[in-house]
């Protein structure tokens, strides 16, 4: 993704907000494998919404936020995505 999306907004206010790093995010998350957890979270801030979804799911207990919050964040980043798309 070219400009910062709804979720990449998102999760780096959460970041700043709760002090995190992105270590910190996985392990709230769940995950054991750090280096896996890191790919799932580059991957999710390059706009990679289908592969990040178990990410995605573990999102509200991880940044302690509603999973509202979350859902909204993933659909609009959807509709920045559909509309760069039908730009290009």
């Amino acid at each position: 993704m070219t400009s910062s999306s709804p979720i990449q907004e998102l999760i780096g206010d959460r970041f700043r907000e709760l002090g995190l790093a992105a270590t910190d995010l996985i392990r709230r998350a769940g995950h054991q494998n750090i280096a896996n957890g890191l790919r799932r979270v580059e991957a999710l801030m390059n706009g990679d919404l289908n592969s990040t979804r178990g990410l995605i799911a573990k999102l509200p207990l991880a940044l302690d936020l509603p999973p509202e919050t979350i859902a909204q964040a993933v659909e609009e980043t959807q509709r920045q995505i559909r509309e760069q798309e039908q730009q290009a």
